[in-house]
């Protein structure tokens, strides 16, 4: 018990800091104590344990329709940025590119989620699944802008909470945020009670210049 509660204690302080951080000193940090990033993930699976649904589950259903609707052509590549315990790749028969800050398996690399190895338009469909945190989401998009094809997509799934930065201007300011940057938004989906789930589509637009993006940190409160 007091081990839980330990660990569920230094879970809080490094979700706080990866909420604060550059994607760069994020990855640095977790290069230089890998086990942080094993608390980390033991942690947000506990939390995952609890909800009624967890946004991962419908993404990789929806990659599953597109191999299936595929099928007759090559397979829709994936990126999956801030993949975790890379659950997505090893569900799916795609080819998916998964990264994090850590690599605990042979297929993750580890890197910066704003400086992934791979070429420009390279990838159909960008996956950030409750993964736009830190101080850089603004690199973070800009990322998934440049390996996606031209009509690629983005899903993304966020905390509901999350939107409620002033600076953002809510689920609407995200979007429009989202436009400035070259992504059209083909669906939002409200209806659960924690989360929102977002498909964007890559425009032949030239993205502009914004400012950085804040939305707010998710807090886990102590059990």
């Amino acid at each position: 018990e007091m081990r839980r509660k330990l660990d569920g204690g230094k879970f809080r302080m490094l979700n706080e800091q990866l909420y604060t951080s550059t994607g760069g000193d994020a990855f640095s940090t977790f290069q230089e104590d890998p086990e942080l990033f094993d608390v980390y993930h033991q942690g947000f699976r506990e939390q995952a344990d609890k909800w009624p649904t967890n946004p991962l589950d419908t993404f990789i259903d929806y990659v599953k329709c597109v191999a299936d609707a595929l099928r007759r052509h090559p397979k829709a590549v994936v990126a999956d940025f801030g993949c975790g315990d890379a659950r997505l790749a090893e569900s799916v028969p795609n080819t998916v590119h998964s990264f994090d800050l850590v690599s605990r398996k042979p297929h993750v690399t580890a890197c910066n989620i704003a400086d992934v190895p791979l070429k420009d338009a390279s990838v159909d469909i960008g996956v950030y699944c409750l993964a736009l945190m830190g101080t850089s989401i603004r690199e973070y998009v800009r990322e998934v802008y440049r390996v996606l094809k031209p009509g690629g997509v983005l899903k993304v799934a966020e905390v509901k909470s999350r939107f409620e930065s002033e600076s953002l201007g809510g689920i609407v300011g995200f979007v429009q945020i989202l436009s400035k940057m070259g992504f059209d938004c083909k669906s939002k989906d409200e209806r659960n009670k924690m989360f929102v789930l977002f498909e964007f589509v890559k425009s032949s637009r030239k993205p502009q210049n914004v400012r950085p993006v804040e939305l707010k940190a998710c807090e886990y409160k102590r059990r």
